[in-house]
């Protein structure tokens, strides 16, 4: 990458070691350093949820967003991230998103109900592994696009954990993730900071 000045930008020295050992003291040996035939299968798996525990709001965003009750007891309440609404219909099988018009990913490419279905059938898909994320959507049947900021979500069964998965899944752009949740190490979000390095354990950020 080009040396370039990060405006506003965030440093996170060591992360890798911290997240794996509790120190940012130790060595981390990257996949590199190892064949790849030893590689973990569930390799997929434990990169997006590497990356999903230090970027949901920060470089990725979800749909919604879930605000716990004042002093942990009653009903919290979702408050809108990249949906501006959501409406359950009566009958509770059927979840109406509407999208914030404007957003852009990171790379410039405009965010569209595309992007959302992609995110959500991608994450269903047994092969990729991601069982914590893909038993909160099981009770989808299926995901209709209205139009570029609108779609539908017909469930088999009236859920609350829906619209909790909505909270708590980054949407990801189809258009740098179809193929492989890897996606050669990019991480390309809508969040207010985006990647600008991660090197040697040190990632980063500046504002988008």
């Amino acid at each position: 990458m080009p040396d370039e000045r990060l405006d506003n930008p965030i440093e996170v020295p060591g992360a890798l070691s911290f997240l794996a050992y509790g120190t940012t003291q130790s060595y981390v040996r990257g996949l590199d350093e190892f064949p790849r035939a030893d590689w973990p299968d569930n390799i997929e798996l434990l990169y997006y949820s590497f990356h999903l525990m230090i970027t949901l709001g920060t470089i990725f965003e979800p749909l919604l967003r879930y605000v716990p009750p004042d002093g942990g007891r009653g009903a919290g309440h979702y408050e809108p991230r990249l949906a501006r609404s959501w409406r359950v219909m009566p009958g509770g099988q059927e979840l109406q998103i509407g999208l914030e018009p404007d957003v852009m990913f990171h790379d410039g490419t405009r965010m569209t109900s595309s992007d959302v279905q992609f995110t959500l059938d991608t994450l269903r898909t047994p092969r990729h592994g991601l069982e914590h994320l893909r038993t909160m959507l099981d009770d989808i049947q299926a995901i209709e696009l209205v139009t570029p900021t609108e779609l539908n979500i017909e469930l088999k069964k009236p859920s609350g954990w829906v619209l909790r998965a909505l909270a708590e899944i980054p949407i990801l752009p189809m258009h740098v993730y179809d193929g492989s949740l890897l996606a050669g190490g990019a991480l390309v979000g809508t969040g207010p900071w985006k990647l600008a390095s991660n090197k040697g354990g040190v990632v980063h950020l500046t504002r988008f």
